[in-house]
């Protein structure tokens, strides 16, 4: 399912330098709408032909979302923001990337959670060339598509919404520990404060296994002080790529995609072509039985 997705993304390369400034708070935007250019009631056929799945019952609009871009310091209001970008797009909405330094622990949260419910993928940037020690960390798929340069990460609270793809992309991503001013609880007494920290830090260790990321990863984020960064190495982002139990689920229905040798015939690559399409549409068919999105 990734590589059709990559294909989709590479199209955007016409959207250079359009999202080369990182904004103060999120935005959540589309930067694919496949379908906008039929009408209301678009013949099925003629969208099959731009999208291999038409979930039944249900033809995209003009309004209909296949890739979003969440950008920018996640602040209160972005979850409402997206779940009205998915409801309007559901099942349609594919893939979510994502390119900010985190923010509001609790909005990334549910923002999370409707990523999962959605069975939708995420991307975070690629670290493509080291500099400075840390990494020149470029785009999605292209250098010159949708951000590029020492900021083009997804950093923190990002992470949480990173982690709750079906399908996880990417490996510019950084952990560490939530600041207290990216909590509700900024101006409490320190007491006070000090308590639902602690609480929040088991919330953030439930959401990461409910999420199925690996414990060494949850140590990680919640054992690095906010004031550091802990970044992960493309093997670590790679290793965490498949959600175990979504990835069991398409097997089981459709067998294993392999990975192809060199040597790889036709039939191989037939093969390979086939399970990719079967565990498509298996998702698209899971996302279509989801009535609605809040």
């Amino acid at each position: 399912m990734r590589d059709f997705v990559r294909r989709s993304i590479v199209g955007l390369v016409g959207l250079s330098m359009v999202f080369l400034v990182l904004p103060s708070k999120a935005d959540v935007i589309c930067i694919d709408r496949p379908f906008s250019s039929f009408d209301s009631s678009p013949d099925p056929k003629r969208v099959a032909r731009i999208h291999e799945f038409v979930p039944s019952g249900r033809l995209p609009s003009s309004a209909t979302c296949h890739i979003a871009l969440i950008r920018g310091k996640i602040v209160a209001g972005d979850a409402k923001r997206f779940v009205e970008l998915l409801r309007q797009s559901h099942p349609f909405l594919d893939t979510v990337l994502l390119w900010s330094p985190g923010g509001s622990v609790e909005e990334a949260f549910k923002i999370g959670h409707l990523i999962r419910k959605g069975l939708l993928d995420t991307w975070a940037p690629f670290n493509t060339e080291m500099v400075n020690g840390w990494g020149h960390l470029s785009s999605y798929s292209d250098s010159k598509t949708i951000c590029r340069g020492i900021d083009c990460n997804c950093a923190s609270a990002c992470f949480l919404i990173w982690a709750a793809g079906v399908d996880r992309s990417g490996d510019a991503l950084g952990l560490h520990r939530p600041t207290i001013e990216s909590t509700q609880f900024a101006s409490l007494p320190p007491d006070r404060a000090s308590v639902l920290y602690r609480e929040l830090l088991a919330d953030i260790g439930k959401y990461l296994t409910d999420m199925e990321v690996p414990p060494r990863f949850i140590e990680a984020m919640t054992g690095t002080s906010s004031a550091d960064m802990w970044w992960l190495s493309a093997a670590d982002a790679s290793s965490m790529e498949d959600v175990p139990s979504i990835n069991e689920w398409l097997v089981a229905a459709c067998g294993v995609v392999r990975k192809l040798g060199p040597k790889a015939g036709a039939f191989d690559k037939f093969v390979r072509e086939e399970t990719q399409r079967c565990q498509r549409e298996k998702i698209y068919k899971a996302r279509d039985a989801i009535r609605a999105i809040d």
